[in-house]
């Protein structure tokens, strides 16, 4: 995944802070990306584990419907992934056999219909924040599994969802104060840029702006 690949990916994360649509464009991108035929990302409270957002990639509406409904809670693959350390890939070979797998009701009325097979999945935990995140990718039987470069290159991905979560929690306390997005990325304690849908810079915060102003002496430097 190259650098500009990613900047497209924690751009759409931070813009989904406040268009949550857009958190949708990021899981088809990053699903496309890694060429996996489905994506899901879930958003849960962590007191009680009950779910805020479910989002999916590739999904028959219908079958994700019945996902929702009911095997959602019996998914063998969630279930494991919550028992892994957090801030880490895990793959689905990780998480169950083959054996295990082929003999749950997960994989024969679920996976398997869906054309699901190999997985890579993470859990994200902010403190403070009162919710956690678990994102994956799949792919069907006819594709390989996802190997440890891929999983690698998953990992640059971690602090931008930290801070994607970060943000989503201050954004959502600050609108019911009346604060606007570009009010919160002032507030925040690294580099950020706010971009529109077509990469058209909608504002930057002082440590960007600082971030910039080096790197253009930077070049002066180099130039002269």
């Amino acid at each position: 995944m190259s650098c500009t690949q990613i900047e497209r990916l924690e751009n759409l994360l931070i813009q989904s802070v406040a268009e949550p649509m857009t958190l949708e464009d990021f899981l088809s991108s990053f699903a496309q990306q890694f060429e996996a035929s489905h994506g899901l990302i879930t958003l849960r409270r962590r007191d009680d584990h009950s779910v805020e957002e479910l989002l999916q990639e590739g999904f028959d509406e219908k079958l994700f419907e019945q996902y929702q409904e009911y095997y959602f809670s019996h998914c063998i693959w969630s279930d494991r992934l919550a028992a892994k350390p957090p801030q880490k890939f895990h793959c689905t070979d990780e998480l169950t056999t083959r054996s295990e797998l082929e003999r749950s009701v997960f994989y024969n009325e679920f996976a398997r219909p869906a054309g699901i097979r190999h997985g890579i999945a993470a859990t994200l935990s902010v403190p403070g924040t009162g919710r956690y995140l678990q994102i994956g990718l799949l792919r069907g039987p006819g594709q390989h599994e996802f190997n440890a470069d891929e999983r690698h290159r998953m990992t640059r991905l971690i602090v931008p969802l930290q801070h994607f979560l970060q943000l989503r929690h201050a954004f959502s306390r600050r609108l019911q104060s009346g604060s606007s997005l570009e009010q919160l990325i002032d507030q925040y304690d690294t580099a950020a840029l706010l971009l529109d849908r077509n990469r058209n810079l909608i504002h930057l915060n002082a440590h960007a702006e600082a971030l910039l102003d080096s790197e253009k002496r930077r070049q002066v430097r180099t130039t002269g």
